[in-house]
């Protein structure tokens, strides 16, 4: 290779791998300038043909250069939460506490009145934030004799081949709902099981598992849905309290 060309070679090695981001009105902006290996070879072999400067080689067609712009922000469908990437899912509990999780109660007739419960929420939809850990057996399937199946262990560690990825996994998950009085307004655990879409990182998640709620409004102590109000109250109390419930979760990443 002449010296023309070991420049040139030089020099385009330098600007792909530190290729400088242009500036904007509202602050710099980040590239990743990329070249696939064909074309990396064809042009470093259209400069070695070169001659001397000044002469040209032989057109070998078109070499295209790869730019994208890095987007800030987590990556979609995931949420940053004290510095971490959750994934989004969306959970239903259904409460297994001994107290009736309560909205809204109001009086019904004279004094003192009989307590009647207008807003009841036992079975709580809500979106939460998840994160989970699949461990992925080779070459089983997920349901026995039936289910997708894992490729080998040499099939997903790409032993002399590209790495397959698996197809199906289980594992723990943790979950939470960011309050805005609260820093966590709930949180929960369990079993998760998921299934890949393909060969890429989206896939159909189902988890089973225990979601505690730390500030939980029910009925204030003596006060019982359908009963008068206890000797010598006028008004309704209410009482925040820890309650348990069963967790159903579903999430979309691998």
């Amino acid at each position: 290779m002449n010296t023309f060309a070991h420049l040139m070679t030089i020099a385009l090695a330098a600007a792909i791998s530190a290729s400088p981001a242009p500036a904007a009105a509202g602050g710099d902006e980040a590239y990743d300038v990329s070249i696939s290996r064909a074309d990396a070879k064809k042009l470093v072999e259209a400069i070695a043909a070169a001659p001397s400067v000044g002469e040209t080689a032989a057109d070998g067609g078109p070499i295209t250069l790869n730019v994208k712009k890095n987007e800030d922000g987590p990556p979609p469908g995931t949420q940053n939460f004290a510095g971490l990437n959750f994934g989004i899912g969306i959970s239903a509990t259904y409460d297994l506490g001994k107290n009736d999780r309560v909205s809204e109660a109001t009086l019904v007739g004279g004094p003192p009145g009989i307590v009647r419960v207008t807003n009841q929420d036992n079975v709580r939809a809500r979106i939460m934030l998840e994160s989970h850990y699949f461990f992925t057996p080779p070459d089983a399937r997920a349901f026995g004799a039936f289910g997708p199946k894992n490729p080998s262990a040499a099939q997903i560690k790409g032993d002399g081949a590209a790495p397959e990825p698996a197809k199906w996994g289980i594992g723990p998950f943790v979950a939470l709902q960011p309050g805005t009085e609260n820093i966590i307004e709930a949180i929960g655990m369990g079993l998760m099981v998921g299934f890949r879409r393909g060969d890429s990182g989206d896939s159909f998640n189902i988890g089973v598992g225990v979601a505690f709620d730390p500030n939980t409004r029910t009925l204030g102590e003596g006060i019982v849905a359908g009963q008068p109000l206890p000797p010598g109250e006028t008004d309704i109390r209410y009482l925040e309290q820890e309650q348990f419930g069963l967790l159903f979760l579903s999430s979309y990443s691998f």
